[in-house]
């Protein structure tokens, strides 16, 4: 638990290296080379050694030869079983960890009519014990023992499940996870109880609008024939004949091995894991059986299109005609999709046609779409495109708007806009020159692909293998290939995003009112139900969500005006992007200065101060393990006229987001060659960051800063320039400022929507920490409504005037002249006046300490239509910082491991409170505690605490019989991940941040548990649950309790409602009297009495001396 991110702000993500096939890889995968003769092995280590070097080449491809990334030595085997199984098998020698998943082509699309969900439900059923392992909990038990983790997931067409666990459990892990597919058992008393978790699962996103819209989306295909129109996550009612006979048959029809795939990532060498999963799934029982196909498609289909076999007509037979959508969000959302259906097309992903289009689509630089819709109108805060291949026989084209209040009085005008684009991009045609620029950041992203973590890559090989997505030679590299630029296919595809086959979808909090005089409404269940009611145009509610919708035929005059928009005619200033200039052609390594390049004494890399002066701290560690053309750079700004109270925080807030919404344009090809960077109000104060090539990356990162203050800022003669933006926070349109200011309102006011669970934990935060205003989001919606525009320009001018504090970190392939480059750019902006270590003690963040006892915090929910109600306990258990601070990490760390897998096993397995259930640390700012949550449609908040504790209280007991050698196996588990290296330079770079942010600066923190969890003793580990748990002169409890509407009257299976006396509580808490409580706290520690950071900097210095 580190420090908050901040939710608003103005940032520009990179966007050229976000793929969505895989993102990272593997080795060469050459078996042995077996030959008769001298001559005949010769000769095959010619041939082999030739098929690897021209395997390399973007064009080639062999049937079942993997092809990794250059960065990946790992070893790749593919091999196909006799009873129809394939298996990818991947051997890393030096793997941390090792991972394995299981895939099967089937999923909720092949869901039995009568019993919506059942696959879903089937994925529940088998952890719940088979012939071998009959025990309910015995899989989790066993991974979670072993310091691993376990989980499922359901999608239309297939069924991952998949683990990852220390190298020396993994086989013992594979064969209890392939036992699902050996002899599940179907455990009758356990039915019941799955039911109730999937029904929870599905409560939990009732609310959440992408779920919404998902279930929307599906539905109103404009074919209701299509199976996507199914409800597919299941609940107690469609689940409620769903027997123990059905779970069978289905297993049985639908899991044949010839549907499975299983991806393996282990430290053993490929002969031995052949020969292991060879001998494993010969025992699944035989069986052979054609994935299914669907032969309706969705969406409907204009004439004449070539993507369409048979013309007009689809493979299900779909009329033509495009619709419009109408829809009431759950939170507070102003939204316009426009959505187009059509086929999969197959051997695409060598083109990349779709993504030629879409990339187009979504541009954001001048001449854009959201350039016009944004900069020029006002009507949008924010665009975005993409294509999806959402299932085997379809793919979806989708355009997203967030509009602004005034864009909603402008819908069919923002849509011929986008008609106007589509023309121009049509009417220009494919060229390929972008097709090639676009090839080229993908080949440099697959040059420099870090492989990922064993459980990643198990999980999307095992996927992409049971899909049959590409060649098996392709399943790394797909995202990545370009290899036919096809003109023709890329016109065809614009061919087909016409009006009469859009989807238009409108979605506003406006269209309650409306909704609410159609009552009562018809209720539909599926595309069949929606195909009758639809037809009518009247509003409707979706059955399982509750969403209210109407589905309308498209405006005649508006889809003449849309077929004919043209943007010389509408004298738009639409126009398609120019060559790129940000992506990198340097990819020279730097190496770190002698002075600086000393790991710790346990080889763990850690920074070194590059310059500190009373202004800054800026500190350097130049990569060498990933071996990245790559950097990473974070600051924080540390000042009172940042954020020294809720009005001064939001107000820089504002600033800075009209300052990054002005940067936008010119910052979004930078983001398209892999750099991102941000700007944003963090609880400290300001945060900046820049990511990406470091070719650019100073550049980049100057651009972010000028956000900061007046000044305009050039970059050095070898970097791309950067444009000045002195008068960025000075001046502002006031229809920019509107914008930019209700967005932002907007974004906080959703914190009414976030739900029951997340309200909880804010609360929290608000009780128990000391600088607060950045949590407070709703407090702050007032504020920024109230601004205007000149205070905001008076600010920007006074921001920095208090004086400040940077400090700074670099890491990757940046060296000491990147340090000083940034200082320079950094004083542009800030000035020159420093802070006193009182005023940048009083900006940093502590813990207050709870009172001894037990204190409920009791809100209600925030959202009249909340369905769950929430609980988050949290128990004080010390500090990091002092003598015992080090050895109470990891005591505490240990005790979770040990604790973590029982609660869940009991609150949810057993008791079903929930699908949302569990127990964790909870480190931040010195102070360490521990955590339950629980969130719940069926129970009530003090059911859920009293349940919780319950388990707390009887669990002593069972820790204290805990035998000698479980205790040593938790502890090896607790070592194993301790040891885990950083998988990239990002995760590098986090590790030592949070240092930063809590204000620690212990580089040798991992090694320092490492060494204290090797002493402990499940006496300590005792002592720490009584302190913190159970003894009455210790035991600091808060429970922050968020109450559902209507609570009080609620039912549950295991409990009647009614009056509930608050036992064994000794302090009540409520918002109104929090100021006061949190005034008589103390504050754990006191940070003016550590500045470890501090004392860090004189140990450095004195070395370096």
């Amino acid at each position: 638990a580190g420090a908050d991110r901040p939710t608003s702000g103005g940032s520009f993500q990179a966007r050229g290296l976000q793929m969505t096939l895989l993102s990272a890889t593997a080795g060469d995968g050459t078996g042995p080379v077996i030959g008769a003769t001298f001559g005949l092995l010769a000769l095959a280590s010619a041939g082999m050694l030739f098929l690897n070097q021209i395997a390399d080449g973007d064009n080639v491809c062999f049937a079942d030869r993997i092809v990794p990334p250059p960065k990946d030595d790992r070893d790749y085997r593919y091999v196909e079983m006799d009873n129809g199984l394939r298996a990818l098998l991947v051997s890393d020698p030096d793997a941390d960890t090792s991972a394995a998943a299981m895939s099967v082509h089937v999923g909720s699309l092949s869901d039995p009519e009568e019993s919506p969900g059942l696959a879903h439900f089937l994925e529940h059923m088998l952890f719940t014990g088979n012939k071998k392992y009959p025990k309910p909990s015995e899989y989790f038990n066993f991974i979670k023992n072993h310091g691993g983790s376990a989980n499922a997931a359901t999608g239309l067409e297939v069924t991952n499940f998949h683990f990852v666990v220390p190298p020396s459990n993994f086989l013992d892990s594979l064969e209890r996870l392939l036992q699902f597919f050996v002899a599940p058992t179907f455990e009758k008393s356990m039915v019941n109880k799955e039911k109730h978790a999937v029904s929870s699962e599905h409560s939990k996103n009732i609310a959440q609008d992408e779920w919404r819209f998902q279930r929307l989306r599906r539905l109103t295909t404009g074919n209701p024939r299509c199976p996507l129109g199914n409800f597919m996550t299941g609940n107690l009612v469609t689940l409620a004949n769903a027997s123990t006979l059905e779970l069978t048959s289905f297993w049985a029809s639908e899991y044949t091995p010839n549907r499975m795939a299983l991806a393996v990532v282990a430290s053993e060498a490929l002969d031995v894991l052949e020969a292991k999963v060879r001998g494993l799934v010969a025992h699944i029982p035989s069986g052979r059986k054609h994935p299914a196909t669907f032969g309706e498609q969705p969406g409907p289909v204009a004439p004449s299109q070539a993507l369409w076999p048979g013309g007009n007509v689809s493979a299900g037979g779909v009329a033509a005609g495009g619709r419009r959508i109408d829809f009431v969000p759950a939170g507070d959302v102003d939204a316009l999709r426009l959505l187009w259906y059509m086929p999969a097309i197959e051997g695409e992903y060598n083109k990349k046609s779709m993504s030629y289009i879409t990339t187009l689509l979504g541009d954001e630089g001048p001449g854009s779409i959201l350039s016009e819709l944004r900069a020029h109108r006002g009507w949008a805060h924010a665009l975005t495109a993409g294509a999806s291949r959402e299932a085997t026989f379809f793919v979806h084209v989708g355009i997203s708007v967030t509009l602004t209040q005034e864009g909603k009085e402008h819908i069919a005008e923002i849509v011929e806009i986008i008609f106007a684009y589509l023309r121009l991009v049509t009417k220009t045609g494919a060229e390929r020159w972008r097709w090639e620029e676009e090839a080229n950041l993908t080949s440099i992203a697959w040059r420099y692909l870090e492989p990922p973590d064993a459980q990643s890559l198990a999980q999307a090989l095992a996927e992409t293998l049971a899909l049959g997505a590409c060649p098996v030679c392709d399943l790394l590299r797909a995202a990545y290939v370009y290899r036919e630029f096809d003109r023709r296919q890329i016109a065809d595809i614009l061919d087909h995003l016409t009006p009469d086959t859009m989807l238009l979808y409108v979605c506003s909090r406006d269209l309650a009112a409306e909704a609410s005089r159609a009552s009562p409404m018809r209720t539909v269940r599926s595309g069949d139900d929606a195909g009758v009611a639809e037809q009518t145009g009247e509003w409707l509610t979706e059955e399982y969500y509750g969403i209210h919708y109407r589905v309308t035929e498209l405006q005649a005059d508006h889809v003449v005006r849309w077929k004919s928009a043209d943007a010389e005619r509408l004298n738009l200033t639409l126009s398609l992007p120019p060559r790129n200039p940000y992506i990198p052609t340097d990819f020279d390594r730097k190496s770190a200065p002698r002075s600086m390049a000393r790991d710790d004494e346990e080889g763990q890399p850690r920074p070194r101060i590059a310059k500190s002066t009373a202004l800054e701290r800026i500190w350097l560690h130049t990569d060498s393990i990933f071996e990245q053309p790559r950097g990473v750079i974070t600051c924080t700004i540390a000042s009172p006229g940042v954020s020294a109270d809720a009005r001064t925080l939001w107000t820089t807030q504002l600033l800075v987001n009209l300052a990054m919404d002005a940067l936008n344009e010119e910052a979004y090809q930078a983001s398209v060659a892999g750099l991102s960077a941000r700007v944003g109000v963090g609880i400290e104060g300001l945060e900046l960051s820049a990511a990406g090539y470091s070719q650019h990356l100073i550049t980049v990162l100057a651009l972010a800063a000028s956000a900061l203050g007046t000044q305009g800022s050039n970059s050095s003669p070898n970097r791309t320039r950067v444009p000045p933006t002195g008068a960025v926070q000075r001046s502002f349109s006031r229809q920019r400022f509107g914008r930019v200011k209700a967005a932002l309102a907007q974004d906080l006011r959703a914190a009414q929507f976030a739900g029951a669970l997340q309200t909880a934990l804010v609360h929290l935060k608000l009780a128990v920490r000391t600088q607060t205003a950045f949590y407070d989001r709703l407090s702050g919606v007032d504020i920024v409504e109230a601004l205007r525009p000149e205070e905001v320009s008076a600010h920007a001018q006074t921001l920095f005037d208090q004086g400040s504090f940077t400090e700074c970190l670099l890491n990757g392939n940046l060296g000491p002249e990147d340090a000083s480059a940034i200082s320079t750019e950094l004083r542009k902006h800030l000035g020159n006046a420093s802070l006193s270590k009182a005023d940048l003690s009083a900006l940093r963040q502590s813990v207050l300490s709870v009172p001894l006892g037990s204190t409920v915090y009791a809100l209600d929910a925030l959202d009249p239509a909340e369905r769950n109600s929430a609980v988050v306990l949290y128990y004080e258990v010390g500090t990091t910082v002092g003598p015992r601070g080090i050895r109470d990490v990891a005591c505490l760390e240990l005790l979770e491991l040990m604790v973590q897998q029982k609660a869940f096993d009991q609150l949810r397995t057993k008791e079903q409170l929930g699908y949302t259930v569990g127990l964790n640390s909870y480190r931040a700012w010195a102070a360490q505690a521990i955590v339950i949550y629980a969130r719940s449609d069926l129970a009530s908040a003090d059911y859920l605490d009293e349940r919780a504790e319950a388990f707390i209280q009887s669990h002593l007991t069972e820790l204290n019989a805990t035998s000698d050698e479980h205790f040593e196996n938790d502890k090896q588990a607790l070592l194993h991940s301790l040891a885990v290296r950083d998988a990239d330079l990002d995760a590098q770079t986090s590790r030592m941040w949070q240092e930063f942010e809590m204000h620690e600066c212990n580089f040798h923190r991992t090694a320092q548990v490492q060494d204290e969890v090797q002493s402990l003793t499940k006496a300590d580990i005792v002592d720490m649950y009584r302190r913190t748990f159970v003894d009455a002169a210790s035991r600091r409890k808060l429970s922050v309790w968020v109450r559902a509407p209507g609570e009080d009257g609620r039912e549950t299976p295991r409990r009647k409602a009614g009056a509930r006396p608050l036992a064994g509580v000794d302090h009540v808490l409520t918002p109104d009297r929090l100021h006061a409580w949190r005034a008589d706290r103390d504050v754990l520690p006191n940070a003016d009495d550590t500045l470890p950071c501090q004392a860090y900097e004189a140990h450095e210095g004195r070395t370096r001396t």
